[in-house]
């Protein structure tokens, strides 16, 4: 099977083959898993991608540990993944006539942050995968870098702040997470005797999640409309980052629906209970006509409705 394909104002015409050998070399990270998964040689995968670098004319994989694709080679693959949709979506259609093809799972690789997996995104791959022969691999990063993963092309979708939205896709609202400024009672108590103020956070250490975490600056910009150098412990690990919080290592930002419990039961206390920051979320997805898709997509908004605040 062929396909036209356009690169430099030139139409190639591409064996689907060759565009399937880059797609496992770049979905397993090397020649060695993508000959397992194409149940070929590695020396037959590694002739298959270098025949078809060598019709476009250009590198399409860095062979490194792991082996990761250039910005075409990643168009690409984006491009199979495509296709693998729409042949789940017929094998669907033929499966309900009363034919069998295949029983391998569809994969669907999302983009979302941690944030967004320990409040609520959870529960959408739980459910949905209940009545769907799918597997969702979750392309995990910073909420304001998800959208990186759809860029390249790694990712059918993802889960990302407004501000962030690419364009070109589809997007649909889903509504607020809301974060806390959190704190262990005794580091309170400790720290801020006569209340939080921009000279007292600024004496004391915050927690970041790691080098990308911008959240304390934000909530600091939020509550007091200006910047201040702040010392932060890195946790980076959702489990590992409340858990400091408890312990009176510093104060952090956290997502509301993750320490409403912790507050409750007094293990944690907010630093402005009435002023919360909030992210707007939305889901933007490839414009890709698939099934599966679409039906994910319905289950990312009704989840999001019943926990995210409108």
């Amino acid at each position: 099977m062929a396909g036209n394909f356009r690169v430099s104002g030139h139409v190639f015409m591409f064996d689907y083959k060759l565009l399937n050998a880059l797609w496992a070399v770049v979905r397993e990270g090397s020649f060695e898993g993508a000959a397992v998964r194409l149940s070929i040689t590695a020396s037959a995968v590694s002739q298959r991608v270098k025949l078809l670098e060598s019709r476009v004319g250009q590198v399409l994989v860095v062979r490194s540990k792991p082996c990761e694709a250039t910005p075409m080679g990643y168009r690409l693959f984006a491009h199979m993944e495509q296709v693998k949709l729409l042949e789940q979506d017929v094998k669907s259609d033929f499966q309900t006539s009363g034919l069998v093809v295949g029983r391998a799972p569809v994969v669907l690789r999302v983009g979302v942050s941690g944030d967004s997996m320990n409040t609520w995104f959870n529960r959408v791959i739980a459910e949905f995968c209940t009545d769907e022969e799918v597997l969702i691999h979750i392309l995990r990063d910073d909420r304001e870098y998800t959208t990186e993963a759809l860029k390249r092309g790694e990712a059918i979708a993802t889960v990302t702040p407004r501000d962030r939205m690419l364009d070109g896709l589809k997007s649909l609202p889903l509504g607020r997470l809301e974060y806390s400024a959190v704190v262990s009672p005794g580091f309170h108590a400790d720290a801020f005797p006569e209340g939080v103020t921009l000279a007292s956070l600024s004496a004391v250490r915050g927690i970041a999640f790691d080098e990308k975490d911008s959240l304390p600056d934000l909530w600091i910009k939020h509550v007091f409309g200006g910047p201040t150098t702040i010392a932060t412990h890195r946790v980076p690990s959702f489990a590992g980052y409340i858990n400091a919080c408890r312990a009176g290592i510093g104060w952090g930002i956290a997502p509301s629906l993750s320490v409403q419990g912790d507050i409750a039961a007094g293990r944690l206390v907010e630093l402005f209970p009435e002023d919360q920051m909030a992210t707007e979320l939305v889901w933007q997805y490839s414009a890709i006509s698939s099934d599966i898709l679409k039906r994910l997509t319905r289950k990312v908004q009704q989840v999001a409705r019943e926990i995210l605040v409108r």
